[in-house]
């Protein structure tokens, strides 16, 4: 859907239809979900020609689309360009592009930076923040805040929170510390968190909570292809090749079997899409 904008919007040029404000969000939009930086620079390039005023929404996209895309410092230079434009969507596509290329040093100065200046955080904020503590193994400051959010600003944190908790804890390799964080949970864990204790009990050797892990999950699941997935590899790793060879007939026999991933290329400003031939 997101090269099919990409390719409206060049049909849009070949009809010589100006383009406004909402147009460019749309596209730029486009360009963030394929991760193209090349067709972002392009698209930026176009508002430039067309002269099209930049207001905060365009700000916002051209922001989001940098910092995702892979050029995080030119999203700060265009953040720090906006001066009363700003908005919490503005500070958080910065924090979250520092979040992605691990700079969480930055991305905590940046969030401390914003409640200082009167923006008060809300729950998306948040997440990016977590997510930056996480993927620069800053696990006190990330606890911090995780206590501030009800305690200090009186918000309630969501399954997404806990999640990026968990992940946090796993990637310091505190398994146990994130088994117990999930049991003490108030709100049900989804599978996705089960999946990311298990992947660290697999990484960090607690195999027998893995497999306690794998087989709830399972049992919750039973048609769900990876979790059996999961079991086979800790299986794997305890080399108990009997039950890993059992897990694999229980998924034949519900006729599993893995779906081949898509990639997609680039090539002259065009997406193009590539799956595997089986």
């Amino acid at each position: 859907m997101s090269a099919d904008a990409v390719q409206l919007f060049r049909d849009m040029q070949s009809h010589r239809v100006r383009p406004d404000e909402i147009t460019m969000v749309a596209v730029l939009s486009a360009c963030t979900d394929l991760g193209s930086l090349e067709l972002g620079i392009w698209v930026e390039s176009c508002i430039e020609e067309e002269m099209i005023q930049k207001n905060t929404e365009l700000y916002n996209a051209l922001i989001d689309m940098f910092a995702k895309c892979g050029d995080v410092d030119k999203a700060i230079v265009l953040f720090r360009s906006m001066d009363e434009k700003r908005s919490i969507i503005s500070w958080t596509s910065v924090i979250v592009g520092l979040a992605m290329h691990g700079r969480g040093t930055e991305a905590v100065a940046l969030f401390e930076e914003m409640v200082g200046s009167g923006v008060a955080p809300d729950g998306v904020v948040f997440i990016a923040l977590l997510s930056a503590c996480t993927h620069s193994g800053l696990v006190e400051q990330g606890r911090e805040y995780f206590e501030s959010m009800r305690a200090i600003y009186g918000i309630e944190p969501k399954i997404e929170h806990y999640g990026c908790m968990v992940d946090m804890l796993c990637r310091a390799g505190l398994v146990k510390e994130a088994f117990e964080f999930v049991q003490e949970m108030p709100i049900e864990p989804n599978p996705i968190i089960g999946r990311t204790l298990i992947n660290a009990c697999r990484a960090h050797g607690e195999l027998k909570l893995g497999e306690e892990i794998s087989a709830q999950l399972i049992k919750n699941d039973p048609l769900y292809e990876s979790n059996y997935v999961l079991l086979s590899d800790i299986y794997a790793k305890m080399s108990d090749w009997e039950k890993k060879r059992s897990v694999r007939e229980a998924m034949e026999k519900k006729g599993m079997k893995k779906i081949p991933g898509r990639s997609q290329i680039e090539l002259e400003n065009e997406i193009h899409k590539v799956v595997p031939q089986l």
